[in-house]
């Protein structure tokens, strides 16, 4: 391959391609700092918290798929909490209660089955250890089915406020990557060139 035969262009490609880095140093962003602060803690504690503030709801969406797959069922509950730790707020209906707790890390639905201080007969057949099998099998695999319920609602809202990406079409071939000594090497081809034509064929 010679230089004769093929078109590329470089920095007008660039200058328009977002996806691309640019070779030069101008527009790169420079972490300003104020006396006394570092914006790095900051940012570190902001993303432990998101990072927090997802799995607390893919920890409750689940759960909740539990719960609701149990009551339904007239499965006895007696716990429904959100976050672990110790309860900051919390309220009782139906012999079930729901509560609010300080580590937002989680949560978890809490059966009477295996608790020694619950007045429910361990014979009764609304507990879940007594229930028939497939709707054990529902109130354990329905945790999962709300995982995915969720996150389908999640990609729709997304669609609906963000909307979807479209990525702008470029003319030309992007060249990822250039194997040393090959002849497109040789030939002066870099990676990130954009091979517009070749022998005057677009």
């Amino acid at each position: 391959m010679s230089n004769s035969c093929f078109w590329s262009s470089r920095s007008n490609y660039h200058s328009k391609n977002p996806f691309l880095p640019k070779n030069s140093g101008r527009g790169r962003f420079r972490r300003k700092a104020i006396a006394g602060l570092d914006f790095g803690v900051f940012e570190t504690a902001q993303s432990v918290l998101q990072a927090a503030g997802v799995l607390t709801a893919v920890i409750v969406a689940y759960e909740s798929g539990h719960f609701l797959a149990a009551y339904l069922q007239g499965i006895h509950l007696s716990k429904f909490s959100v976050a672990f730790g110790p309860i900051l707020a919390k309220f009782n209906s139906n012999n079930v209660e729901y509560s609010i707790r300080a580590i937002p890390l989680g949560g978890f639905v809490g059966f009477p089955d295996n608790d020694p201080k619950s007045d429910i007969p361990v014979d009764d057949e609304n507990l879940l250890k007594n229930g028939p099998i497939f709707d054990r099998v529902l109130v354990i695999s329905a945790g999962v089915s709300a995982n995915i319920i969720f996150s389908y609602v999640i990609i729709f809202a997304q669609a609906l406020s963000v909307g979807l990406p479209v990525q702008e079409a470029f003319p030309g071939v992007l060249v990822p990557e250039v194997r040393p000594h090959s002849a497109a090497s040789r030939d002066g081809v870099l990676p990130g060139d954009i091979i517009l034509a070749v022998n005057d064929i677009e």
